[in-house]
């Protein structure tokens, strides 16, 4: 293999988070939440991936593709990042997976095995996803010695997203405007980083021009690549089956390592399992948690640099003695109680006042106010009255998109009235 040069750090991402064994919640309780495909292959439930239903083509797991003449491809037709000796450039290789994936839609499976002296660590990937993007709904898991450390599950439109956080803490969620398209399956899994540890070969062309695909094989660490003194490849074994316009069909890849006297292996399994015409569904928790943050729910957009204007989209009025929060320039923060009822539909100018950094003002008409100029704004968080109990867990929160004055009532429609939920402080912002 021929790629870009690897990268000095390959063996320490391979084996990221490997020493934080123990811990986490016994799977036998933790409902499974698995992305579904309608009208297309569902993906596995196990943990290994099910290849595409094909009946040519060659075959990744017993290796039996043998090179056919008649369809060798011309130099400029291999995928981006192969050529006929192999993998060329794996950064050039993923990039084309992912806009091939993005086009037409996919549904994906993946996993990635840690196994060392200490335990064992296992990441799975699940991802339906829709043409261009949306909507997607992805499920990454991690489990450590048999219990699960996180689940992250993601389901968005192409103007929303949510999230769910499972692990040791209680379930959190995270409501998103404008969400971007998702991170590729294969690249979620980390497959493109053990990809340059390889010493790649083209072993088999097969198929017609409009369907061909390539095998590549490796079964020695490349002997160009850079690695960290203390780590040592000491065995690699894999094989690849790629399109020819990049989208990654199957892949097993076997990464043997020694670093600083103990052993490691890493077994990557992946395999798409339709392409094209995935229908997602919207997971029953997503429906749930609409149910649940409509009644309260708000959305926030900044306005000249100033002022954060926060409109009720839920169904019953935000009362007074409610909190609002507002996190700007990375780790500052501003906070007041609302002094009267916000309706439904109704919005109010918050502002940071002058020479204060941590007091927030209301104006209920219009963006004014003595304001000083607030330095990206983020999060904004909405409390219930605390009472004479310690500050209660948040009713709703937005993350704060950007208008002008001349557009301050646009504040970004969803499709979903979604902006809200307990989503705890610390993981809302992340100071």
């Amino acid at each position: 293999m021929r790629c870009r040069p690897a990268l000095p750090c390959i063996a320490l991402l391979l084996l990221a988070g490997c020493t934080s064994f123990g811990g986490g919640v016994t799977t036998t309780d933790a409902p499974a939440d698995t992305p579904t495909v309608t009208e297309t292959t569902v993906p596995p439930t196990d943990a290994t991936p099910t290849p595409e239903t094909t009946t040519d083509g060659p075959d990744a797991t017993t290796g039996t593709a043998t090179p056919s003449n008649d369809s060798s491809p011309a130099a400029d037709a291999y995928p981006p990042g192969v050529g006929p000796d192999g993998l060329t450039n794996s950064t050039a290789l993923e990039l084309a997976n992912r806009d091939a994936l993005l086009e037409t839609g996919y549904a994906a499976a993946g996993t990635r095995n840690l196994t060392t002296e200490v335990g064992t660590r296992n990441t799975s990937v699940r991802a339906v996803v829709g043409a261009s993007g949306f909507p997607h709904h992805t499920v990454t898991r991690q489990i450590m010695n048999g219990t699960l450390g996180r689940e992250t599950a993601t389901w968005a439109n192409e103007t929303v997203g949510l999230t769910r956080y499972r692990g040791d803490d209680p379930v959190e969620y995270r409501n998103r405007y404008g969400p971007d398209a998702p991170t590729a399956a294969a690249t979620e899994l980390g497959l493109f980083t053990a990809l340059e540890g390889g010493d790649w070969e083209t072993v088999a062309v097969e198929g017609t021009p409009d369907a061909r695909r390539l095998t590549l094989r490796a079964t020695t660490p490349d002997p160009t690549g850079e690695r960290p003194p203390e780590a040592t490849l000491t065995g690699y074994d894999g094989r690849l089956v790629v399109g020819e316009n990049g989208t990654i069909h199957r892949a097993n890849v076997t990464v043997d390592i020694e670093m600083r006297g103990a052993n490691h292996t890493v077994r990557f399994a992946y395999g798409l399992t339709a392409t094209g015409g995935a229908t997602v569904d919207r997971p029953a928790w997503v429906d749930e948690r609409i149910r649940d943050v409509l009644n309260v729910s708000v959305r926030a957009a900044a306005v000249d640099d100033r002022f954060v204007r926060v409109e009720n989209t839920g169904r019953t009025a935000i009362g007074p003695g409610s909190e609002f929060l507002l996190w700007y320039g990375g780790c500052g923060r501003a906070a007041a109680d609302l002094e009267r009822p916000l309706a439904p539909g109704e919005a109010v100018y918050v502002y940071v006042e002058n020479g204060t950094y941590s007091d927030l003002g209301f104006n209920h008409t219009s963006p004014s106010g003595p304001a000083q100029s607030i330095s990206h704004p983020s999060d904004l968080i909405v409390y219930p009255p605390a009472g004479d109990d310690e500050r209660p867990d948040p009713v709703a929160r937005a993350d704060v998109a950007e208008v002008d004055a001349t557009n301050a009532s646009a504040s970004g429609s969803a499709a979903l009235s979604v902006a809200g939920g307990a989503t705890r402080l610390g993981s809302a912002v992340g100071c």
